[in-house]
C-alpha cells in the first residue's frame, strides 16, 4: 500500500512539474488579457481597468454618456431625469419593461437602493 502511494505520488508530480504545450489550431485566433488587477467585481467599490470593463458590461447604469463627446448624457435605464433648482436632487423617470435576468422587473427602488449602497459602503473611489 505505502508503495502505490509512492509511485502516485511521483507520478502526481512529473505531472504537475511537466511542460505543457498546446497548439492553435489553423485558422482560429487567440485573445488573451490580463485580469490580475480585478479586487473586486462589485459595482459600489470597483475601480480598477478590468473590474471596470467587466462590471461596465454586467450591470446596466442610470446614465450613459457619448463617447465621442462625454459632456453628453443620454438615458440607459432612465427614460429622462430633471435636477432641482439647488443641484442637490435628481429625480429619474424609469424606462418601462426593464428586467433583470432573473425575469424580476427594474424598479426605480432598485436604482435607489444601488446608489444609497455606494454611499454607505464608503468605498472610495466607487463608480456606478
Amino acid at each position: 500500500m505505502r508503495r502505490k502511494a509512492w509511485i502516485l505520488g511521483g507520478a502526481i508530480a512529473a505531472a504537475i512539474s511537466a511542460p505543457v504545450a498546446a497548439e492553435t489550431p489553423k485558422d482560429t485566433v487567440v485573445m488573451a488579457k490580463q485580469i490580475d488587477d480585478i479586487i473586486s467585481l462589485d459595482p459600489g467599490e470597483v475601480f480598477e481597468f478590468s473590474g471596470g470593463e467587466v462590471t461596465g458590461n454586467v450591470y446596466d447604469k442610470l446614465l450613459d454618456f457619448n463617447v465621442k463627446k462625454v459632456s453628453e448624457l443620454h438615458g440607459r435605464l432612465a427614460e429622462s431625469w430633471k435636477v432641482a433648482e439647488d443641484g442637490r436632487t435628481y429625480t429619474f423617470k424609469m424606462r418601462k419593461g426593464l428586467k433583470f435576468a432573473s425575469g424580476n422587473p427594474i424598479t426605480a427602488d432598485d436604482a435607489a437602493w444601488s446608489l444609497q449602497r455606494a454611499v454607505i459602503l464608503n468605498k472610495t473611489p466607487g463608480f456606478i
